[in-house]
């Protein structure tokens, strides 16, 4: 992917929006929508290298885990469950 600081963490956080400081120029989006939208904000992530996951989770416990975290009290704890399947088997 690129050696140490080539900018690959800084890239990811101006894109997960958790850069604060520098400066930032141009539009970022995602499938033609501005990255800033709240609800694809919430239905993405990455995982750092050092994160917080238990290593004892499965892939499945380790997404719903996030889905649970990330997504809203007005989303159904079903759907929120179910956000994983896809990925888990």
């Amino acid at each position: 992917m690129g050696s140490s600081g080539a900018g690959k963490t800084t890239l990811m956080d101006v894109i997960a929006g958790r850069k604060t400081g520098g400066t930032i120029r141009g539009q970022i989006l995602l499938n033609g929508h501005p990255a800033t939208d709240l609800a694809i904000r919430r239905s993405t992530g990455y995982c750092e290298q050092m994160d917080i996951h238990s290593e004892s989770a499965t892939i499945r416990e380790a997404l719903t885990f996030s889905a649970f975290l990330r997504q809203g009290a007005d989303v159904p704890d079903s759907y929120k469950s179910s956000a994983a399947a896809p990925w888990s088997r």
